[in-house]
């Protein structure tokens, strides 16, 4: 009942949810089998229910480094599947959810942090991160533009994908731009929207 309760606060971005996340976190580093509750019940809420914001903020709090869990979950990670699996998945569920995206990015940067410090395994630490990133990311030309490879240190490259991270988005459908190309794809495409249409561009 405790858990379900802690479900439908964490619905909610507001004090009371910084207080649950603390009751949980508390709960998964009291005990193994508190940990294993916690881990399987997040588990369960991502299943169940993919589109509320509970699991995902329940997820950050287990692997924010200002907590006490994520020592464990990184730990058994190597050696139990289930954990690994947990925490893969957690974080595409996670990433999947713009409401939590500032918050996923800290607890990204925490990741990093603690392992430049040396308070989480670097190695286990980057390869939990790849597999996430390679599920998240299509491994095509435009993620090898965007992000490089670790030995590649062209100075246009790096300077494109500062300017890429750092301009706002565009909101096409109000775009003021006259060329705007997403905006010219999208008036190409044909009108389905009458009813009885035949999928035909209209003359």
């Amino acid at each position: 009942m405790a858990l379900v309760r802690l479900r439908h606060i964490l619905a909610v971005d507001d004090e009371a949810t910084r207080i649950a996340a603390t009751a949980l976190t508390a709960h998964a580093a009291a005990s193994t089998e508190g940990f294993q509750r916690v881990v399987e019940t997040v588990e369960t809420w991502f299943e169940k229910y993919q589109t509320h914001l509970a699991g995902p903020r329940a997820f950050l709090a287990l692997t924010d480094p200002a907590y006490n869990v994520l020592d464990t979950l990184v730990s058994a990670a190597p050696a139990a599947p289930a954990v690994r699996d947990f925490l893969i998945n957690g974080w595409m569920q996670t990433l999947r959810q713009p409401d939590v995206r500032d918050d996923a990015h800290q607890v990204l940067l925490g990741w990093a942090r603690a392992a430049h410090e040396g308070r989480l395994d670097r190695n286990a630490t980057f390869g939990i991160l790849t597999d996430v990133r390679n599920a998240h990311t299509p491994l095509d030309a435009m993620s090898r533009f965007l992000y490089g490879s670790p030995d590649q240190d062209d100075h246009a490259l790096i300077e494109a994908r500062l300017a890429l991270a750092n301009l706002r988005g565009c909101n096409h459908a109000q775009c003021s731009e006259p060329h705007c190309p997403l905006k010219e794809a999208a008036s190409s495409f044909p009108d389905t929207s009458a009813a009885g249409g035949t999928g035909e561009p209209r003359s």
